[in-house]
C-alpha cells in the first residue's frame, strides 16, 4: 500500500529560536528564565543540538557559555564553519526582546502544532491498513484523544513564588455554582475546574434527577455545560426542565388534554423562550457510549472552549469492555480515564454511578479512586416516604464518602433530609 508523505513546511519561527538561544547565552540568568524549553521545541536541527548542550550546562548549575557550547557541538561532529558564526549571531537577535514568557509560549505553541501535524500524518497512514471495525473501535477515538492531549505540552514548571503571585493577582480557576447553597458550601463554592465529582445511589434513588436538577440550576445561572445522555434520551431529560419551568408535572406531556390546552401551549412557548435566552446547555445522546468515544467526546467538548464542565450519566453505561477485561477492570479504566481527562482539560466532570445493595459503587472502587469528591445520594426516611399536601415528596441527603480537598461535610442525614423530590413540578430535587 502506498505510504503517505508529509511534504509540508512544518510550523516554526527561526527568529524566535535565535532569540531564545541568544538570551540563554547572554548570561545573567537568561537560561533560568527559559529552562522549561526542551530541544524538541527547536525546529532547526542545529538549534536543537545547541539547546541540548545549553540545557546540560544549565542543569549542572552553571551559566551556559558561547565558547563551551561551540566546543561541545564540534565534539559532536558539527563543523566550526557552521557553528561559530551562527552562535555568535544569536546575540544580535535580542534587540526588541519583550520577555521570556513570550518566547516560551511561542515556541511551545509551535511545537504542539508540529506534533499535531505528525500525529495526523501517522493516523492517516495507519488508517490505510486498518479494517473498518478496528478503525471504528480503536483508532479514531484514541487518535482524537492523542491529538487533543497535546495540550499537555504547554505546561511548565511553576515555582512557589509564581503560585503566590497568582494568588495576589486573584488568579483562580473558575468555580461553577451547583445552584444548591448547602452543596456549594460542602464543595468550597461549587464544581472546580480539573476535578471529578461523583454522585452514587441505589437503583431508582434519583441519580439522574439529582444531576439534572443541578444542571437546571446551572442553566438559570448561565453556566455553559454538556450533559452526556448514556441512558435516557435528551427529550426525556429535557422534558423535566420544561416541566419545572412551566410549573407542571412531566406526565402532563403524555396527556392529550394538556398538550392541546392553549394555557399549556402558552407555558411551553414561554419556557422555550426562557431556555433560548439561556443557551448554555447541550445534550449529547449516545446510549452505551464506548470508552474511546467518551474520551474523544470530552476532548472535543474541552477544545471547543464553550463549556465549563460535563455530566456523565452514568458510569456503568460506558461500554467498550475488552475481551480480556472483567467489569471491575473495565470500570476502573473508565474512571481513571475520566480523572485523566479532568486533569488534562479546563473542565470539571460530574459522573453518576449505581450502588450495590451494600452501598458500594457497583463495579469496584475505581470511582472512589478517580473522584476528587464522592457523594452517596441516600434515603433520609427509614420508613415510608414523606408525603405532604402537594403530593409525594421523597427525601434524600448527601453523604460525603470522601474528599481530597474539603472537610468531610454531609448535606443532611438520616431523618434530617437535605433535599426533597418535588413532583408537583418537574420532578426535580429542591434543597431544604
Amino acid at each position: 500500500m502506498t505510504k503517505l508523505t508529509l511534504d509540508i513546511d512544518l510550523p516554526h519561527d527561526p527568529e524566535i529560536e535565535d532569540k531564545a538561544l541568544g538570551m540563554a547565552l547572554q548570561g545573567r540568568g537568561g537560561y533560568g528564565q527559559l529552562a522549561v524549553l526542551e530541544p524538541d521545541d527547536f525546529h532547526n536541527a542545529l538549534n536543537s543540538a545547541a539547546w541540548a548542550v545549553i540545557e546540560t550546562i544549565g542543569k549542572a548549575g552553571r551559566e551556559p557559555d558561547v565558547m563551551e557550547v561551540i566546543a561541545e557541538l564540534e565534539a559532536q561532529g558539527h563543523q566550526r564553519a557552521v557553528t561559530n558564526p551562527l552562535i555568535h549571531a544569536f546575540g544580535d537577535k535580542l534587540a526588541g526582546l519583550a520577555d521570556s514568557s513570550g518566547i516560551v509560549s511561542r515556541l511551545k505553541g509551535l511545537t504542539m502544532k508540529r506534533r499535531g501535524l505528525w500525529a495526523l500524518h501517522g493516523l492517516a497512514d495507519d488508517l490505510q491498513s486498518k479494517a473498518y471495525s478496528v478503525v471504528a473501535e480503536d483508532q479514531i477515538g484514541m487518535a482524537v484523544a492523542t491529538l487533543s492531549g497535546l495540550s499537555k505540552g504547554h505546561r511548565k514548571f511553576v515555582t512557589l513564588g509564581e503560585v503566590g503571585s497568582r494568588y495576589l493577582a486573584k488568579e483562580r480557576t473558575p468555580v461553577s455554582s451547583t445552584g444548591f447553597p448547602a452543596l456549594n458550601i460542602a464543595l468550597a463554592g461549587g464544581f472546580h475546574q480539573n476535578r471529578v465529582y461523583g454522585f452514587s445511589g441505589k437503583m431508582k434513588a434519583g441519580k439522574t434527577m439529582f444531576m439534572a436538577s443541578i444542571s437546571y440550576n446551572m442553566v438559570t445561572l448561565g453556566i455553559p455545560h454538556v450533559y452526556l445522555c448514556l441512558e435516557m434520551r435528551p427529550e426525556e431529560i429535557g422534558q423535566r426542565y420544561y416541566s419545572r419551568r412551566m410549573g407542571v408535572n412531566a406526565l402532563q406531556f403524555y396527556d392529550d388534554y394538556h398538550m392541546n390546552s392553549p394555557a399549556f401551549i402558552r407555558k411551553q412557548i414561554e419556557a422555550k423562550a426562557y431556555f433560548d435566552d439561556r443557551d448554555c446547555l447541550s445534550f449529547i445522546e449516545s446510549p452505551r457510549m464506548d470508552l474511546e468515544t467518551l474520551r474523544a467526546t470530552i476532548a472535543g467538548i474541552a477544545l471547543s472552549g464553550k463549556y465549563r464542565g460535563v455530566f456523565v450519566d452514568y458510569i456503568q453505561l460506558v461500554g467498550g469492555q475488552r475481551g480480556n477485561q472483567n467489569e471491575v477492570n473495565h470500570l476502573d479504566n473508565v474512571c481513571q480515564t475520566l480523572a485523566e481527562m479532568a486533569a488534562t482539560y479546563p473542565l470539571w466532570i460530574v459522573v453518576g454511578a449505581q450502588q450495590n445493595d451494600d452501598g458500594g459503587v457497583r463495579g469496584g472502587k475505581g470511582l472512589a479512586a478517580a473522584c476528587d469528591v464522592l457523594f452517596a445520594l441516600d434515603n433520609s426516611d427509614e420508613e415510608a416516604p414523606f408525603v405532604d399536601s402537594t403530593g409525594r415528596r421523597e427525601r434524600r441527603h448527601l453523604t460525603m464518602q470522601f474528599s481530597r480537598y474539603t472537610m468531610a461535610t454531609d448535606v443532611g442525614g438520616p431523618n434530617d433530609p437535605g433535599y426533597i423530590l418535588r413532583t408537583d413540578a418537574g420532578p426535580y430535587f429542591q434543597e431544604l
